[in-house]
């Protein structure tokens, strides 16, 4: 049961990095095109 948990916490992280790139991305790039 608790490997279960630490799963789920590793692949909610690794999909809220994930997010979180995709996030920074998009704002550098519309950062960068419209200056």
């Amino acid at each position: 049961m608790p490997s279960l948990i630490v799963s789920v916490g590793l692949l909610s992280s690794k999909i809220a990095s994930l997010l979180i790139d995709e996030n920074v991305k998009s704002f550098m790039f519309s950062k960068f095109t419209f200056t």
